[in-house]
């Protein structure tokens, strides 16, 4: 692997171009593949700061993924998570990098150029600590969808310490300070009681909600579709429920409820323009779920017109496996797979 330039971000990072797909191992995307001439289109697209953040997060949630011409699109469309969204994604990093708690996590909140190691009041650290400092500002920014030290800094103490509680300020001794303490712009911090039971309860909602929910009419025609709709679901790494698989003893409508409660996304299928699958998806939104919409092409001008504003994927009976693929690239894009 030879030293250039990540195609994503523009930092620093290990090429390996001899490969028909290259390789790239960069400190804030992690690692993918993207053919040379992906590259210059992606360079020639310009995206915005806050695109190219968007871009880097969705690369490091697909680790080793192959970046192609199809990606373009949606790393422009890709939705900017909310501030709670985006601290949740920095604690969790956090966490992964510093498991132990109680540990002291030495931190950099001075300036710096991410694309050169020795710029900025990093200078004023010794070259080891700089390396280790700026390589995880660098994970922990793309892991969290974050577009600059401004707003790193603004989760970090603003939110996650000061109005969410879930870290703290750390103390360290000086013989254990290395040359760091000469830095202006050294902290440290702890991931408090608070920011442990915060995560614990997000993983143990999230061991629960790697169901997407089928919502779609249960005509014995459409079993075929169904069965496209599953396979894109498992394709993207998730369970899929349709409420008539289930066994269960309730009335109908509170076990859909409870399963959509319980999911992290709904499929809704509008073929048969069904009353329960305009009541499914709008009550997930509700939730705050993600819906992706589905419709055969012929029925979509039947759609309600509150509806048709959404991206529909559109499918027909003769190009099913189509739809499987195009249904796992929507989740997968939209969604990510799950941890």
């Amino acid at each position: 692997m030879k030293e250039g330039k990540c195609p994503i971000c523009g930092l620093l990072s290990q090429v390996d171009y001899d490969l028909p797909a290259w390789r790239v191992v960069c400190l804030r995307c992690g690692t993918y593949s993207i053919a040379e001439i992906t590259s210059i289109l992606l360079e020639r697209s310009q995206l915005t700061p806050a695109q190219v953040a968007n871009a880097c997060g969705w690369v490091r949630e697909h680790p080793d993924v192959q970046v192609n011409d199809n990606h373009l699109p949606t790393f422009k469309s890709l939705k900017d998570p909310t501030v709670g969204d985006k601290g949740t994604k920095l604690l969790i990093a956090l966490s992964k990098l510093h498991p132990t708690p109680g540990t002291t996590i030495k931190m950099w909140s001075g300036s710096l150029t991410s694309t050169d190691r020795n710029s900025g009041s990093l200078s004023m650290v010794p070259p080891a600590d700089r390396s280790v400092l700026l390589e995880q500002y660098l994970y922990l920014a793309g892991s969290a969808w974050i577009e600059g030290k401004e707003v790193f800094d603004y989760l970090m103490w603003d939110y996650l310490r000061d109005a969410r509680g879930l870290i703290g300020d750390g103390s360290v001794s000086p013989d254990r300070l290395s040359g760091l303490e000469k830095a202006s712009g050294f902290r440290v911090c702890k991931i408090t009681p608070a920011g442990w039971a915060f995560i614990d309860d997000l993983q143990r909602a999230n061991a629960a909600s790697h169901v997407g929910f089928i919502a779609m009419w249960f005509q014995k025609d459409l079993d075929p579709v169904h069965l496209a709709i599953d396979s894109g679901i498992r394709a993207a790494g998730y369970d899929a429920e349709r409420i008539d698989r289930v066994e269960h003893n309730n009335r109908i409508d509170d076990e859909i409820i409870a399963w959509i409660r319980r999911s992290k996304f709904v499929v809704a299928d509008f073929t048969g323009n069904r009353g329960g699958v305009y009541f499914e998806s709008g009550y997930a939104l509700g939730m705050g779920l993600q819906v992706i919409w589905l419709c055969r092409e012929d029925e979509l001008p039947n759609i309600h017109f509150d509806n048709r504003q959404y991206n529909f994927i559109v499918w027909s009976p003769d190009r099913l496996p189509e739809l499987t693929q195009r249904l796992q690239n929507r989740i997968e894009a939209t969604i990510g797979r799950p941890a």
